[in-house]
């Protein structure tokens, strides 16, 4: 009984495996990843690029 257990579960993996790379398009999930980065690094470097500017900005009028 304990080995049909694991035969039950090893085939359950398998099956997983299996239906994971026929029904997942990893091309499309790292495109996204990757499109998802540089948008916040671009967003990022915004807000650098505005807090620099404000910074300046208040430092131009106590001066």
């Amino acid at each position: 009984m304990d080995k049909i257990i694991k035969i039950a579960i090893f085939a359950a993996l398998v099956y997983g495996v299996f239906w994971v790379s026929q029904n997942v398009d990893f091309n499309k999930i790292t495109d996204d990843m990757k499109q998802k980065m540089e948008n916040e690094k671009t967003v990022t470097r915004v807000h650098d690029g505005r807090d620099r500017a404000r910074q300046d900005a208040l430092d131009a009028t106590t001066k």
